[in-house]
């Protein structure tokens, strides 16, 4: 099998920088779709020595860095973890980098979905062995996006595992878990969607306000002004007409209903 070309610099004048990183990441996602490198530190060592000069850059046209990209692959492979891990280790910077949408790779790789869990569980483990401290994690599940969500309304609303949902809770903030969208939505807003009330969604809700039971004060945007257990009515309504009554917003509910 031939060499893989080298990037340990860029002396190929014949490609712009974005063309150079971009073809630098394409060879990696392939070689880790091979399983080409050995997942030890021997396989580290060869990995910086062909890419060093790429481990901080990102492709112009998404301004996506190596990290965003591994968010975004269909890889699921022993190495695809191995490598994340070592850039998680070697780059933690390029966890809090926000790309051309102004994503980070695990806001990406929560709305992908099929991808978060081992996303997730990636770089929890990494919180577990110290190399991302856990105000650092928070921070990351904090950071806002689309609407003004943080990565918890997001792992809701994309319906991920449950398990990853209330790993992600545990690891948040009370602020992270109290925190309102341009909605004025919490993530216990989003939880307690009449649509998405199963017997696993009652285990998020229990977590979340477990973890953050001032959320039960917060109350969406005017003109509504929802309380938690008011959204939740509200939203029955709206999937199963005539099962109960619209809202009340005069009287306020900071308790959860039995049953």
């Amino acid at each position: 099998m031939p060499r893989p070309q080298q990037w340990g610099d860029d002396s190929d004048e014949s490609a712009t920088e974005s063309d150079f990183v971009k073809r630098a990441f394409d060879e990696i996602l392939k070689r880790l779709e091979r399983s080409e490198f050995s997942l030890d530190d021997a396989g580290a060592k060869v990995f910086r020595k062909d890419y060093s000069s790429v481990l901080r850059r990102k492709v112009e046209e998404d301004d996506r860095n190596l990290l965003h990209t591994l968010a975004a692959a269909p890889i699921h492979k022993d190495s695809h973890k191995w490598l994340m891990q070592l850039l998680i280790k070697e780059q933690p910077q390029l966890l809090k980098a926000r790309d051309g949408h102004k994503k980070t790779p695990l806001y990406i790789a929560i709305t992908r979905k099929k991808k978060a869990t081992a996303v997730v569980k990636t770089i929890w483990e990494m919180l577990q062995t110290n190399e991302v401290g856990e105000d650092d994690f928070d921070r990351l599940l904090a950071m806002r996006f689309e609407d003004d969500q943080n990565c918890i309304h997001a792992a809701i609303l994309k319906g991920l595992h449950p398990g990853a949902i209330i790993s992600l809770v545990e690891a948040s903030s009370e602020g992270t878990l109290c925190a309102q969208d341009t909605k004025g939505r919490t993530p216990l807003h989003l939880a307690v969607d009449y649509s998405r009330c199963t017997p696993e969604q009652l285990e998020i809700v229990k977590t979340l306000i477990s973890r953050g039971d001032k959320a039960l004060d917060k109350f969406t945007a005017e003109p509504d002004c929802y309380s938690v257990f008011e959204y939740h009515n509200y939203t029955r309504l709206l999937v199963a007409p005539g099962t109960g009554t619209r809202p009340d917003n005069t009287q306020r509910h900071r308790q959860w209903p039995d049953g």
